[in-house]
């Protein structure tokens, strides 16, 4: 990626935190992320999966952006993001991220994985409903049943510096790219988790999101 890109990359991240001065727009909820164990649809309860002796089970885990309504913003629509905030929350035994892959290059300036505060190299679309924000391998370790996979509110660190968004019950955030002049537009979206080895009853799978 040559330097032109990289700028690109390192401003779509850093947009989240320039919200404090007015430097964004706040679009409200549009979309919601899917966590699945499946790149190509969504696979939300997984059973099944035995741990191998002194290493534990080792799960892939996709973070997947669908759902959004068309919208259109300073007379362009809105196809694709250019950066992304979340944080993956795992509850139910120990766990170990050993990777976190994402479908283009990428500046991440949040250090722990799982955590992510994205900007792309280039633009990621959305038009054709299913968008792959990120790719974890996942090693979870100790009795590896009832898992749950979902979103930390917590994570989403500069919902408080945007006008709008605290007290909105925002668990993720994505922003336009900077090649449609919407990288200022930002919005939430709500999220559906997933359960590896479930045993107590049904699993809830449907969408957690805001009310605003």
């Amino acid at each position: 990626m040559n330097r032109y890109r990289i700028g690109f990359s390192v401003v779509s991240a850093i947009v989240f935190f320039a919200a404090a001065a007015g430097a964004s727009t706040w679009g409200g909820h549009n979309g919601t992320i899917t966590l699945s164990f499946s790149d190509s649809s969504y696979v939300q309860v997984l059973d099944g999966v035995e741990p191998i002796p002194k290493v534990g089970a080792i799960v892939d885990l996709y973070a997947i952006l669908g759902d959004c309504a068309p919208l259109t913003w300073k007379d362009e629509k809105v196809l694709a993001l250019g950066g992304f905030e979340l944080k993956l929350k795992i509850e139910g035994c120990e766990s170990k991220i050993l990777s976190q892959k994402f479908p283009l290059p990428v500046v991440n300036i949040h250090p722990e994985p799982g955590h992510c505060v994205v900007g792309l190299g280039g633009a990621l679309s959305i038009r054709e409903g299913l968008t792959q924000l990120v790719h974890w391998q996942i090693q979870l370790t100790g009795d590896v049943q009832n898992v749950r996979f979902s979103l930390d509110p917590e994570g989403v660190d500069s919902c408080g510096l945007l006008d709008g968004c605290p007290g909105s019950g925002t668990y993720a955030m994505w922003a336009g790219t900077v090649d449609a002049n919407q990288l200022g537009l930002i919005f939430s979206a709500g999220f559906k988790p997933a359960y590896l080895n479930w045993t107590r009853g049904e699993p809830d799978c449907s969408a957690v999101r805001g009310e605003t």
